[in-house]
């Protein structure tokens, strides 16, 4: 029992060291991970529904980018490398839904049966079959958009993510939860939806709190960058502000359906402080490059200061042990 004490303080103590309370309970959670790639080839799973399946997501990050920083260039050196070739096809329309992502879905839809799909066996979910056939290292997770008009509570909806989130955490896979972009007056002046919305926003970072799970802030970013003050500055697409636009080709944040992240010409593959501004889907792959970036170097391969941390919890078991 000391023992096991002793070896969960050694592992607090390096997730401290780098300021994050996941990083140790995601390394507890790749324990449970069969690595049959090695740590310098993996795979990111993407789950969710239209702004996941759409390839202005993820796809792009195999390609160069401009104005990057030192750290963001590293970050896409490190994704181009790492993730395998076969995997960045996994949002292509013949095959998305048989890897984690289809328009129109809600939370629910990883909980469906598999039934029917090339090799799904008895009983298995999609969540399951998908981690079962692609074995992610991490697996980025963003529902909720279509549960607003759906009108699952916010209890449903979590209890939804947590089934998701464990079934990950079984495999081995690293769960990394996302908030969805921010919405406004798509309801008809009900306010219905907003307040799910809330309720919505709420319940990713419970789940994120409650279980020290890795959290990608993309509503917050959204909001930060173009706050809702129109007709000032606004990063909802439909405000009137933006009528001289249509679609997806609006320079702000979300397009002017209201729904969807925009993905404004000027903005693809830029990750200048702009190009973050004006593109909404760009925005997206910066938050999640830099989000698994960091699950990267602080889980599946730590960094030297937090093997320096267990090294010495590791010595210090063994003194104890040698007594």
């Amino acid at each position: 029992m000391r023992t096991a004490i002793l070896l969960a303080a050694v592992l607090l103590c390096a997730a401290v060291a780098h300021g994050q309370a996941w990083v140790a309970p995601m390394r507890v959670v790749r324990q449970n991970y069969n690595d049959t790639n090695g740590p310098n080839q993996g795979a990111i799973s993407r789950f969710g529904d239209s702004i996941t399946v759409s390839m202005a997501f993820f796809s792009p990050l195999q390609w160069g980018h401009s104005n990057t920083t030192s750290a963001s260039q590293a970050a896409l050196s490190w994704i181009q490398s790492w993730n395998t070739a076969a995997s960045w096809t996994w949002q292509q329309d013949a095959i998305a839904a048989q890897h984690g992502s289809w328009g129109g879905t809600t939370s629910a839809w990883p909980l469906e049966s598999a039934a029917g799909w090339a090799g799904a066996q008895a009983g298995e979910r999609k969540v399951d079959y998908w981690l079962r056939n692609d074995n992610p290292e991490m697996a980025v997770i963003m529902f909720g958009t279509n549960d607003l008009n759906a009108g699952l509570t916010k209890a449903t909806y979590k209890a939804n993510l947590l089934s998701v989130v464990q079934a990950c955490t079984a495999n081995g896979t690293i769960p990394i939860l996302t908030t969805i972009p921010p919405r406004h007056g798509y309801d008809n002046g009900s306010g219905a939806n907003l307040q799910r919305a809330t309720d919505y926003y709420d319940a990713v970072h419970e789940l994120a709190t409650t279980y020290n799970l890795p959290l990608i802030e993309y509503h917050d970013e959204c909001t930060t960058r173009n706050p809702h003050n129109p007709p000032t500055s606004s990063w909802d697409g439909a405000d009137a502000m933006w009528s001289g636009y249509s679609g997806y080709e609006v320079p702000t944040s979300i397009s002017t359906d209201g729904v969807h992240p925009s993905n404004y010409s000027l903005g693809r593959s830029n990750f200048s402080e702009t190009g973050l501004d004006v593109n909404g889907f760009n925005l997206r792959n910066y938050v999640t490059l830099m989000g698994s970036k960091e699950v990267y170097d602080k889980v599946i391969v730590p960094e030297p200061a937090s093997m320096a941390l267990l090294a010495l919890g590791a010595t210090a078991l063994l003194r104890r042990r040698r007594r």
